[in-house]
Formats: structure tokens, C-alpha cells, sequence
């Protein structure tokens, strides 16, 4: 659980930066992709990682029939992943919809940056899934080549 604290202190960090840069460089390019294109993009980071979970569940399975070796602690991680990706779904729509408000507009200052800044890290977030989803594909890969 301290891994995925950590994880989102993360991206917020390096998601302000990107805020911070983009204004800086009076571009409206990544928010504007985010704005039309997000909720697409994860579901579609799901469902390749959905695909890839599967993969893997398989593999190990396979290892555990072949040498009774058990795997809960990585099931239970693939299973957080699953959580963790499905909830940026709902999380981004709700960001994308206080981004859009008006009344929220007129009492926040720096509100759109907030939540600029908030969707930069969520598809920030939805990457970083990924691609730890594809690490354990390549360590599967080695370590039943090793066996």
C-alpha cells in the first residue's frame, strides 16, 4: 500500500512540473488531448492490461502445476493493479467534470491548473501500470527459461 502512496505522491510531483511547464509555454496541447482523449485511453490501457494479466495468471498457473511454487503475493499485486486501473476511470471523469465547472471556476483559484495537473497524473498513473504489468511479462519470460 506504501508503494502505491508513494507512486501517486510521485506523479503528482512530476504532473505539477508538467503543469507548471506547459503554462510556461502557453500550450494548451496535452490538456486539450487529455480533455477528448483520456477515458478512451484507459479503458483501452485496461483492456491491453486485462489482456496481459491474463497472460501472466496463465503463466504462473502453468508454474505452479509444474512445481507447486505458490504466487499469492503476486496475484494479490495483479489484483491491486486491476483495482487501482479501473478506479482511474470514475477518478477521471470526476476530474474532468470539476475541470469543466463553472461554479468551481469562480471559487477556486488556480483551478484549472488543479486539475490539469490531476489528469496529467492520472494518465501519468495509468502508464506507469502498464508498464509494471510488462515487467512481469519479461520476468516470467526469464525465469521459466532458467528453470
Amino acid at each position: 500500500m506504501m508503494e502505491v502512496v508513494k507512486n501517486v505522491c510521485l506523479y503528482l510531483v512530476i504532473s505539477t512540473i508538467i503543469s507548471w511547464i506547459t503554462i510556461k509555454l502557453d500550450s494548451v496541447f496535452l490538456v486539450s488531448f487529455l480533455e477528448k482523449n483520456l477515458i478512451t485511453l484507459l479503458v483501452a490501457l485496461l483492456a491491453i492490461n486485462t489482456t496481459t494479466m491474463s497472460i501472466i495468471m496463465v503463466k504462473l498457473r502453468e508454474l505452479k502445476d509444474k512445481f507447486g511454487v505458490r504466487f499469492d503475493n503476486t496475484l494479490n499485486s495483479l489484483r491491486i493493479s486491476l483495482y487501482e486501473q479501473v478506479s482511474l476511470i470514475p477518478l477521471s471523469i470526476l476530474m474532468l467534470v470539476l475541470r469543466d465547472s463553472t461554479v468551481i471556476k469562480q471559487h477556486l483559484a488556480y483551478s484549472s491548473f488543479i486539475w490539469d495537473t490531476a489528469l496529467i497524473a492520472i494518465f501519468a498513473y495509468a502508464i506507469h501500470i502498464l508498464f509494471d504489468t510488462a515487467k512481469s511479462v519479461f520476468i516470467i519470460i526469464t525465469t521459466e527459461n532458467s528453470i
